[in-house]
């Protein structure tokens, strides 16, 4: 599943824009610059293709993976790979944290 919210983080002003790509109950993982949920590699939009996602640091709360996404919540992640503000720096994103969807770039 990609799609694409605006999201608000603790510590962060303003909004981020990030794919939701785990849902509640979940089990997200990254290996070697891929995402995988509950064990098997989703099929992206070939347009995302192209980006690779790395964990990060440091990470406020700390993110240990495979990571169980809580009730509630979503994995998110934005497409800056390298210096990211996304669920692989702050964990998951709490569903009432969405505060829209992005129509047109």
């Amino acid at each position: 599943m990609f799609y694409e919210p605006l999201v608000s983080f603790p510590g962060l002003e303003g909004y981020a824009v990030s794919r939701v790509v785990g849902l509640p109950g979940e089990m997200i993982s990254l290996h070697s610059g891929e995402i995988w949920i509950d064990g098997a590699r989703p099929i992206r939009p070939p347009e995302l293709e192209s980006i690779e996602y790395w964990t990060v640091t440091p990470q406020i709360p700390k993110v240990d993976y495979p990571f169980l996404i809580p009730p509630d919540s979503v994995f998110v992640i934005g497409d800056n790979s390298k210096k990211p503000f996304d669920s692989r720096f702050g964990g998951a994103a709490c569903i009432s944290n969405i505060h829209g969807r992005v129509i047109e770039f």
